[in-house]
């Protein structure tokens, strides 16, 4: 009898020994294989860990020091210094930069309070009437990408690098645009808004010099277009037009029946049915102030509903979401009868409005 086999029978023993030797050679099998397996995930999890840690976005303290501010720009290879610094209040600090040429080439605002957090480069294009004693400097074309990925590692988001250049050249490409005038590229990035600034310039290929950027937080956005819807109404005012305050759509067939000028509304309601505009769609000449660009990449369209009814409307693209556009909210219109057009200039938070 073999050794571990306690059977008197021989004929008996051998086959349930062979089995429980098999079964013990698969077990061991099964346990390597497992180890195995923990073993990759254990190193892939590891991977995963050191990848995200290497990956992390550095978050600087706002408003920014000199000594942030400058250990980016020598990561960046920015041949700028700081010419000066000025805090104009608690939480806001104005920084101005001279190039290697001492010619002024960029102020850099930054402000921090709360949720509200807002980063602001302002640049001196060739169109920038010289009202300072010293020379400007100029941005040129070649070095945007270089210029926005600085401004996404000041404020903790590069992924607004991504893409963002190649968007951005295709959105002012020559051959869309009829006529050229200043413009806003807009980008949203989960919680954080981009508006990049153009001036019109004949003196560049693309036929735009870089102007301004500004990233800022979802609370600085709100808080900038409730800032902006109230001095649209009240210069409006000042100046002595009617604003139709918070009008009912219902309203409007009877109210704007044969008007010749221009009207201007403010609606409290939402946007349903988002959609891309056609050259169709737009007023067929600029506006002064009111139609910067028939350009429809510039716009889209939608369906404005309040509790009496709706209008279609054309509103400029913005960084707000579908999401958020089809909330509650208060909107600044103008009617341009000639066109019969209704136009979204401003779309705020009702709740933050000054009455």
């Amino acid at each position: 009898m073999r050794a571990g086999c306690k059977f008197e029978g021989i004929s008996d023993a051998l086959p349930l020994c062979d089995s429980f030797r098999l079964n013990r050679k698969v077990n061991r099998m099964k346990i390597k294989t497992l180890r195995k397996i923990e073993i990759a995930f254990i190193s892939v999890l590891m991977l995963y860990i050191l990848t995200s840690c290497y990956n992390e976005e550095i978050q600087y303290d706002f408003p920014l020091s000199d000594t942030d501010l400058m250990d980016v720009i020598k990561e960046e290879h920015i041949d700028w210094s700081i010419s000066e610094a000025e805090s104009f209040e608690k939480n806001r600090i104005v920084h101005t930069f001279e190039n290697e040429k001492e010619e002024l080439i960029c102020s850099i605002a930054s402000y921090s309070l709360d949720e509200i957090k807002i980063l602001q480069l302002q640049f001196y294009p060739n169109t920038t009437p010289n009202v300072v004693s010293t020379s400007l400097g100029h941005i040129d074309e070649s070095e945007w990408d270089k210029i926005i990925n600085f401004a996404g590692k000041l404020y903790g988001e590069s992924k607004l690098n991504k893409k963002l250049y190649s968007e951005l050249i295709e959105y002012i490409d020559a051959e869309n645009r009829k006529e050229y005038v200043d413009v806003a590229f807009n980008k949203r990035i989960v919680d954080t808004h981009l508006i990049v600034n153009l001036k019109a310039s004949k003196d560049t290929e693309l036929g735009y010099d870089l102007s301004g950027i500004m990233i800022m937080s979802n609370a600085a956005y709100e808080n900038m277009v409730t800032v902006a819807f109230n001095h649209w109404k009240g210069n409006l005012l000042k100046l002595g037009f009617n604003v139709y305050d918070n009008i009912q759509l219902s309203e409007l067939s009877k109210d704007f029946h044969d008007v010749n000028d221009v009207q201007y509304l403010i609606i409290e309601g939402y946007l349903a049915n988002i959609e891309d505009v056609k050259e169709k769609d737009l007023p067929s000449t600029f506006i002064p102030d009111i139609v910067t660009s028939l350009i429809p990449t510039d716009y889209f369209k939608a369906t404005l509903i309040d509790q009496s009814g709706s209008v279609e409307i054309i509103c400029r693209v913005n960084s707000l979401t579908i999401e958020e556009l089809k909330e509650v909210r208060q909107h600044c219109l103008i009617y341009i009868p000639d066109e019969e057009i209704y136009l979204l200039q401003i779309s705020a938070e009702k709740n933050e409005l000054i009455e």
